[in-house]
């Protein structure tokens, strides 16, 4: 059940639409902000692109896979490294490992994903929830690393 402060906050959402026709992106959509816990934007590091998705806190599903599917769009123009940085995740429901199982991970296959860097979550529960995950495809060349810098060196090295 969803709690009083998250049914206000998706009705000022709702209201805030009306005059930003949209959630909040950018207007070449290189960037989303779905909540606290879920925003995204490309970025570079040297001369290679990359997503940076950051999820955190108890992950909602409908946010997580909002986030993931606006991830999904950008790898289907070519965008296929992928930092997401997982420090602050403290939980992510079932709803939510199904769905990266069955629905976005086979996808990002289809795309050809090369690399998933994970910024490893300090809370031992994110963290078995994303091992999981990376479990499930070995196929897809999976890191974690503890920080940012980390990460992005991983894209370089993959580059």
């Amino acid at each position: 059940m969803k709690s009083f402060t998250d049914i206000i906050r998706r009705q000022f959402n709702l209201l805030l639409s009306v005059f930003t026709f949209g959630e909040s992106e950018n207007e070449n959509n290189e960037e989303i902000t779905i909540s606290n816990n879920c925003s995204g934007n490309m970025d570079t590091v040297g001369d290679v692109q990359y997503l940076y998705l950051t999820i955190q806190g108890v992950l909602d599903p409908d946010e997580f896979e909002k986030i993931m599917e606006w991830g999904l769009e950008k790898i289907s123009k070519g965008n296929i490294n992928i930092i997401i940085n997982s420090s602050d995740l403290r939980a992510m429901p079932g709803q939510s490992i199904k769905y990266m199982e069955e629905e976005w991970l086979p996808n990002a296959l289809k795309e050809n994903i090369k690399l998933i860097v994970f910024i490893r979550p300090k809370d031992l529960f994110g963290y078995i929830s994303l091992e999981s995950i990376s479990k499930r495809y070995p196929i897809i060349n999976y890191k974690f690393v503890p920080s940012l810098l980390d990460a992005q060196l991983e894209i370089l090295k993959a580059n």
